[in-house]
């Protein structure tokens, strides 16, 4: 979030998911971030949202968060942890990057450009 905010300070975002951890919570203090703890309906938070983010470094699982939003026609971007075992192409489906810079450049691409956004969630 730091270097999306060092291009462009008024972008907010917003955090959900089950049962976040106190440092998850603690983000709140800065009014540009948003936690939905435990939401009873992801589709009400993601109408809300102009795209996805999965940041993923660590952990497994399956990648609902992300086949749910592209269900919606949000674009995602994502680790390549993120997206691992969903049969899906970089630039094409959403746009993968591993790199913080590179990702956050992602976030800023999306955000401004319409084009991209309907080719990677039409």
């Amino acid at each position: 979030m730091p270097i999306v905010w060092q291009q462009d300070p008024t972008i907010s975002f917003c955090i959900a998911g089950a049962t976040p951890p106190e440092a998850i919570l603690d983000l709140t203090q800065d009014s540009r971030i948003q936690v939905v703890a435990n939401p009873d309906n992801m589709s009400n938070v993601a109408k809300n949202c102009t795209l996805t983010i999965v940041p993923l470094r660590i952990g497994g699982g399956t990648r609902i968060k992300i086949l749910h939003s592209m269900a919606m026609g949000l674009p995602v971007v994502s680790t390549s942890l993120g997206c691992e075992g969903l049969a899906i192409v970089d630039n094409v489906h959403l746009l993968i990057r591993d790199q913080p810079e590179a990702f956050a450049t992602a976030i800023l691409q999306l955000l401004s450009d319409q084009d991209l956004q309907k080719k990677v969630a039409p």
